[in-house]
């Protein structure tokens, strides 16, 4: 199998696992009253602080030298505080002015926007396979987030302006590491990545539940629900699987095949988590999310054709 390949199956099984993330999120909002920003503040830390003694093990030395270079500290700061922490809040912010499928759709409409950068920064236009892959990625998204019902689609003007910055501030976290995994590994950069983004996330969360009543926040904001044996260990499960084991695997396969790639295999996250929701929480399976399944093996089978030539940024 060569390397392209590898960083496919890598993508892939790292989206897939922010679906699983999602269905334990789920669960954790149903049963246990559990806010995003509770789930954010606590994933992040915790996921950094698992990688840190692994990447001090596999790459000692690592993370030092690129905390001593101002360069990839002030990449460091933006990937970690708008690619980690703002992605997820813009996100919450698109959900609560829509809906959840309208955000998860406006949120995909990164990979436009990253298939444009690429084009400019590469003075090309989109290739015919590309331009086929996003056509089917964003129909697989658009069936799976709406059930194929286009009046699902809620768009106030704040929704919207909403969804075009977390779109912008996807981008930005598929785009800006790149480089910097390619010097330093995509392991470390994600480490640290987490842990500037944590910087915020924390004391957000803390902010939030010292002045949210005040202000008349809904507490499902920001809430910090009491936790059974139960409740912990999906907890643990969101941590270890959604969000260590999810970013390590689906960054790390973005640094191989490129943000283009990457991006459009990103969309496996929805189809995966309908599938987990389909076999955890006994949802139905409808004919748009069989639809958007087989749109999405589309996609991947259309990015794997052109596969023999070296995986690069513009892909």
């Amino acid at each position: 199998m060569n390397r392209f390949m590898q960083g496919v199956l890598f993508a892939l099984a790292g989206a897939s696992l922010w679906g699983f993330s999602g269905g334990i999120a789920q669960f954790l909002f149903s049963n246990y009253e559990t806010s995003s920003l509770f789930l954010t503040a606590v994933r992040m830390p915790c996921a950094a602080l698992l990688l840190f003694p692994l990447v001090q093990w596999k790459r000692p030395g690592v993370i030092r030298k690129m905390l001593a270079d101002r360069q990839t500290l002030r990449a460091l700061f933006v990937f970690g505080m708008a690619g980690f922490f703002l992605s997820q809040a813009t996100y919450l912010f698109t959900v609560d002015y829509t809906n959840a499928g309208t955000a998860t759709v406006l949120q995909q409409s990164s990979c436009v926007l990253i298939m444009l950068y690429s084009c400019v920064r590469s003075r090309r236009g989109p290739r015919p396979f590309e331009l086929a892959a996003l056509a089917c990625a964003m129909i697989a998204t658009f069936l799976i987030a709406t059930g194929g019902d286009p009046s699902q689609l809620n768009l106030p003007l704040a929704g919207l302006l909403w969804g075009l910055t977390n779109a912008i501030t996807v981008a930005i976290y598929i785009i800006q590491p790149v480089d910097m995994m390619r010097t330093y590994g995509s392991m470390p950069v994600i480490c640290c990545g987490m842990a500037t983004g944590s910087m915020l996330a924390i004391p957000v969360f803390v902010l939030a539940n010292l002045f949210g009543p005040m202000l008349g926040i809904n507490p499902s904001w920001y809430s910090m629900s009491s936790l059974d044996g139960q409740g912990w260990l999906m907890l643990a499960l969101f941590v270890l699987v959604g969000t260590f084991a999810a970013y390590a695997l689906y960054m790390h396969g973005v640094s191989v095949v490129g943000s283009v790639v990457g991006s459009l295999l990103g969309c496996a996250e929805p189809v995966s988590a309908s599938l987990f929701s389909v076999l955890w929480l006994g949802s139905a399976y409808t004919w748009a999310d069989w639809t958007g399944l087989v749109l999405m093996l589309a996609t991947v089978v259309l990015i794997t054709l052109p596969s023999k030539n070296p995986a690069d940024n513009s892909r």
